[in-house]
């Protein structure tokens, strides 16, 4: 079997004081991204967005054929 990378997706989500969730998604993630170019862009959208993040997502989605 051979295992191809197709996607990959980060999302970020954040909380504010009435615990309401927003969240910010980026496609295009990069297959086997670094854990620290993760951390890297999680900082850099957490200066543009009102709340502290509080979740970092990553998915990555492969084809098995």
């Amino acid at each position: 079997m051979a295992r191809s990378y197709v996607k990959g997706i980060l999302k970020f989500k954040s909380l504010d004081a009435n615990k309401k969730a927003e969240n910010v998604s980026m496609p295009n993630l990069v297959e086997n991204a670094s854990a620290e170019d993760i951390k890297s862009v999680r900082d850099a959208i957490a200066t543009l967005v009102e709340h502290p993040i509080t979740e970092t997502q990553v998915t990555e989605v492969f084809s098995v054929n």
